[in-house]
């Protein structure tokens, strides 16, 4: 229990993370580089994510033969240190190749409702800013970021499209468990 509420917290903190980096991007002028140009390799980890999600609904879950062919696709991608816009892309196609349109249709949802999401927290910056604040609050504890997920996050910065899934213990582990429960379909 409490390493699964770790794993969220950890998915939470990368996620708002995410989303302040997007924020900053449009409020300093001209576009920065996103974690080095490789939008790929973020929507690659959202959907893998999602894939848990879509695995909670019992109509749209992932069935035996799909999982057979996951498992490769994982397994493989856990093994590669970078992922280049191109290499995500590939890890992408095959993952969608394998889903249904019903599955799709589903992470696509999951992915307008997180964009709703994110939109929500940007508004509410904004006012927080045309108030006289200063966005989010600022008496929040300093978050403590997995120094491996640091790593990974430096070198995005750099345009270094280093695999979480590879570098940080977290994802791979959550990656591994994944794919055991897959593997027992």
């Amino acid at each position: 229990m409490i390493r699964s509420l770790k794993l969220v917290i950890i998915v939470l903190l990368f996620t708002l993370f995410l989303a302040s980096i997007s924020y900053a991007q449009q409020q300093d002028g001209p576009p920065r580089r996103a974690f080095g140009g490789n939008p790929e390799l973020q929507y690659l980890l959202r959907l893998i994510n999602d894939l848990n999600e879509l695995e909670k609904d019992k109509k749209l879950a992932l069935t035996k033969d799909q999982a057979k062919k996951l498992v490769p696709i994982l397994q493989d991608l856990m093994k590669k240190e970078t992922l280049p816009s191109k290499e995500a892309e590939k890890f992408i196609d095959k993952i969608e190749g394998i889903l249904t349109n019903a599955q799709l249709t589903f992470l696509d949802k999951l992915q307008l409702e997180r964009q709703e999401r994110f939109r929500q927290l940007r508004q509410q910056q904004q006012q927080n800013q045309s108030q006289g604040g200063r966005g989010f609050p600022q008496n929040r504890p300093p978050r403590e970021i997995d120094k491996d997920m640091e790593k990974v996050i430096q070198g995005w910065m750099q345009g270094k499209p280093l695999n979480p899934y590879y570098y940080v213990k977290a994802f791979k582990d959550r990656l591994n468990e994944f794919i055991e429960r897959l593997k027992k379909k």
